[in-house]
């Protein structure tokens, strides 16, 4: 079963993709936070797979996310997302 976290300053987002996914499908959508700040703490605590990152967030922004977690050696796959369509 592949776990992911979800990182995206938009809750209805985060809702709509944990919905998309069911353990029958073999991943679930377990982790999220609206905070990019909250990322590395949530991948030392839990067990996760993949990171679904949203590009543009207030505070830190997914950029600064994947800086993070390369300062700490976080070898973590990420799915970047965005809903600008000019990415």
């Amino acid at each position: 079963m592949i776990q992911a976290l979800i990182v995206d300053d938009h809750q209805l987002f985060i809702a709509g993709i944990q919905a998309m996914f069911s353990p029958e499908d073999g991943i679930t959508v377990p982790y999220s936070t609206t905070n990019g700040h909250e990322v590395p703490h949530l991948l030392a605590q839990h067990p996760i797979d993949i990171v679904l990152l949203d590009i543009s967030m207030p505070h830190l922004d997914g950029p600064g996310v994947l800086k993070l977690m390369h300062e700490q050696q976080l070898t973590i796959p990420v799915l970047m997302l965005t809903m600008h369509a000019g990415l």
